[in-house]
């Protein structure tokens, strides 16, 4: 039973030891695409006031850029026809990016 319990206890460090940097906020981050923007449940109202600015893209959707701190930079695509939120991004340094 015992060697069962430490091999265990090491899959489960080996596995923790595997997931890369921001891996868990961008989860966060993706599972907000396909909810309304207008949702105050929403991810981005928790960071709207990181908002850093809105830009329309060339196929006509929004991207609000968002600055929390500490190098992360995060991106949320919006169709304005819909207010739904069609895509999330992470920049280069997502290893930055922890789920708060």
């Amino acid at each position: 039973m015992k060697s069962v319990c430490t091999l265990a206890l090491c899959l489960l460090v080996a596995a923790c030891a595997q997931t890369p940097p921001g891996a868990a906020f961008d989860k966060q981050l993706q599972a907000e695409v396909g909810k309304s923007a207008r949702d105050p449940k929403a991810m981005r109202f928790r960071y709207l006031s990181r908002l850093v600015r809105t830009r329309e893209l060339a196929n006509g959707n929004l991207e609000e850029e968002y600055f929390p701190g500490d190098r992360c930079t995060f991106y949320f695509e919006i169709d304005p026809r819909t207010s739904k939120i069609v895509r999330a991004r992470i920049d280069q340094f997502e290893k930055y990016c922890i789920v708060n």
